[in-house]
């Protein structure tokens, strides 16, 4: 039946999973992006910064790599909440000593950054240790015919949820900077994540907890082979080079965008997290577009489609002139724009290749696998765009530094879309037709 109990309650549930989802995005985004940039830069000069805000920006994406031991140790749960269960208490555990480091201004501002740093570290090896867990969960709730749609939506939905409680924070960030209390504004905004992720857990505790297909005991060496698996395949390694290259590109640089308009064009924090509620917007309201394109013809063409947007998403950031703030709003809220619409179809194409090359079997650690390689080009970019940073600023200046990595990241970008073209995807429709199917569909040829 097309609304059985059981088929309800999946739905119901994948609903339940967007709301949870959602307080925890906006749980990470108070805690990370311009709120950790703002807090590091208010308290060490910026040739310091470069250095921390690469590490709080490249650690949480190493901790990936325990995404596939993960995956491996959860096939030995019958059903899938008790093994989550755990590891988003830990996660959510670990990050609350974040919220007293603003008030212990006795202490050096390195030593209250180890502390953060070695707390997050053990919370976020916690929360990749269910990461792929949980995607395979989600994928197994969502139906085969709309799991395009629902995972494009529901990254959407996190951008967009992100985004409110950004300029949320912001407001508050600013009115506390006026006060020059930014300690008690940074606190107030970490304590106020702390409550949103245990909200956020009681609706994770909601969600419908599902059997396994299979149930693997793995011994340690059995534990190894699995792990390895998806690197022998060979056509899965395509994949995996392409989740590295793009991982990369989309990485590099990005966590300076907020210090460039801090520092350099000297934006309000609630300005620039408005810049991000207009693109978290934007993706919500296009990711339906992204999605039934998916469903229609295969994840790869619209990777590659929307590999190309992301390329030129930046370019805009490049115009900026520091002082002319009206200029600098203007040109922002355009990539704003844009940056939402191509974004929404990019996102969801990085974790939808993986589901639908994977295996169905084995789709556990073959997520685990091409998230892990994506999380070391996550922790590798911020590091290598810091350095990079710090090597320009005397040469180029800190504008110029700061336009030269953005450059950087945008040729990165590009390289990264080649590496669709060894990629196969059962079922999806080439590039050539789909263009062509989108064309006709634009020039009313189509009926």
């Amino acid at each position: 039946m097309q609304n059985s109990p059981d088929r309800l309650r999946r739905r119901h549930s994948l609903r339940i999973a967007n709301i949870d989802a959602s307080l925890a995005t906006g749980f990470g985004t108070l805690l990370g992006g311009t709120f950790i940039i703002g807090f590091i830069k208010s308290a060490i000069p910026p040739a310091r910064s470069d250095y921390w805000i690469g590490l709080f920006s490249a650690l949480p994406s190493l901790w990936g790599i325990f995404l596939i031991p993960g995956a491996v140790i959860a096939r030995q749960f019958p059903t899938y909440k008790p093994y989550q269960r755990l590891c988003g208490i830990v996660w959510r555990a670990m990050h609350m000593p974040w919220i007293i480091m603003p008030f212990l201004i006795g202490i050096a501002a390195e030593v209250r950054f180890t502390i953060m740093l070695t707390c997050s570290s053990i919370g976020n090896i916690f929360s990749n240790l269910g990461g792929a867990t949980y995607n395979d969960w989600l994928s197994t709730l969502a139906e085969p015919s709309s799991r395009g749609f629902y995972f494009t939506r529901r990254t959407a939905i996190l951008t967009l949820a992100g985004s409110v409680v950004a300029v949320g924070g912001a407001v508050l960030l600013d009115q506390f900077h006026r006060l020059q209390d930014d300690a008690l504004g940074f606190g107030l905004t970490f304590g106020i994540a702390g409550v949103l992720a245990w909200v956020s857990f009681f609706y994770f505790d909601k969600m419908l907890d599902i059997a396994r297909d299979t149930v693997v005991k793995a011994n340690l060496r059995e534990a190894v082979v699995q792990t390895a698996r998806p690197a022998r395949d060979r056509a899965f390694q395509p994949v995996l080079v392409f989740a590295f290259i793009s991982i990369f590109g989309q990485s590099f640089a990005s966590s300076f965008y907020s210090a460039f308009a801090l520092e350099s064009l000297k934006m309000p924090y609630t300005l620039i997290n408005i810049f991000a509620l207009v693109q978290g917007f934007t993706q919500l309201l296009t990711s339906g577009f992204w999605g039934r394109l998916m469903d229609r013809f295969g994840t790869r063409p619209i990777a590659i489609l929307s590999g190309i947007g992301i390329i030129s998403a930046p370019a805009l950031w490049l115009a900026a002139i520091p002082g002319n703030q009206v200029f600098n709003a203007t040109l922002i809220i355009v990539a704003s724009i844009w940056s939402g619409f191509v974004w929404s179809g990019a996102l969801p194409a990085n974790l939808n290749i993986l589901i639908v090359t994977a295996p169905e079997q084995d789709r556990g650690p073959y997520l685990g696998a091409g998230a892990t390689v994506q999380a070391i080009a996550g922790a590798i970019a911020p590091l290598a765009s810091a350095m990079m940073l710090t090597s320009l600023r005397v040469p180029l200046g800190a504008v110029g530094a700061y336009k030269g990595i953005i450059a950087v990241g945008m040729g990165l970008r590009l390289i990264a879309v080649f590496f669709l073209v060894p990629v196969r995807e059962p079922g999806a429709t080439s590039l050539r037709a789909t263009v062509r199917s989108l064309w006709r569909s634009v020039s009313g040829q189509e009926s």
